[in-house]
């Protein structure tokens, strides 16, 4: 270990190291990683440490990508790989992709929206204004300064006397939308999964 580096070592399965499996619980384990065409012939695969899938998406096509020697390449992955930064270096990396997008309930409801008639999917960008219109109509501009995670946030006063605020939120600053920077290559991806013919499918979960 003093030679490698390595914090740690297994002396029975050299790929294996201490990280948190499915039940959350450290374990001593691996993640495998692996490409397969659409007869389910293997194409690459990758040993990793990684918990998840989080960080593998752009990593994995392009080792694809290259083995078929191909300039384009349409992949489709569960939505454990949906991430926004790796959907964007998939797009420069000339690769399309039809990955399930995490469903928002549960982040709404621990972000104190009382009701679904209200949640963030709701509210509708304007890309020329660059502003959300919220389900009671009222212009949310962008908070002046307000950057959180990569981000911008999104707020109006209209909230201060909107006969909607109680089953909007229960924030004592109004409703706020937060925009990650990646937004506009999930909305794309959004799109093309709702004109997929099928290649939304293959891979859902």
């Amino acid at each position: 270990m003093m030679e490698t580096g390595q914090r740690e070592v297994s002396l029975t399965d050299p790929d294996s190291r201490l990280m948190k499996a499915d039940n959350q619980k450290l374990d001593v384990c691996y993640n495998v990683e692996s490409a397969v065409d659409l007869n389910h012939l293997v194409v690459d695969y990758d040993v990793t440490n990684h918990p998840n899938d989080r960080s593998q998406l752009a990593r994995m096509t392009q080792v694809a990508k290259e083995t078929l020697e191909v300039e384009r390449l349409e992949v489709t992955a569960d939505k454990g790989f949906c991430t926004g930064s790796e959907l964007k270096e998939c797009e420069e990396n000339g690769i399309t992709t039809y990955v399930s997008i995490p469903d928002k309930t549960m982040p709404n409801k621990r972000l104190g929206v009382p009701e679904p008639e209200f949640y963030s999917q709701r509210f509708l960008y304007d890309h020329l204004r660059d502003v959300y219109i919220c389900p009671a109509n009222q212009v949310m501009g962008f908070w002046k300064g307000r950057w959180k995670n990569r981000g911008r946030l999104y707020r109006t006063g209209a909230c201060a006397t909107c006969p909607f605020r109680s089953r909007c939120t229960r924030n004592k600053l109004g409703r706020i939308i937060f925009r990650s920077e990646y937004q506009d290559v999930i909305d794309r991806l959004r799109t093309r999964l709702s004109e997929a013919q099928g290649l939304d499918k293959l891979n859902r979960k």
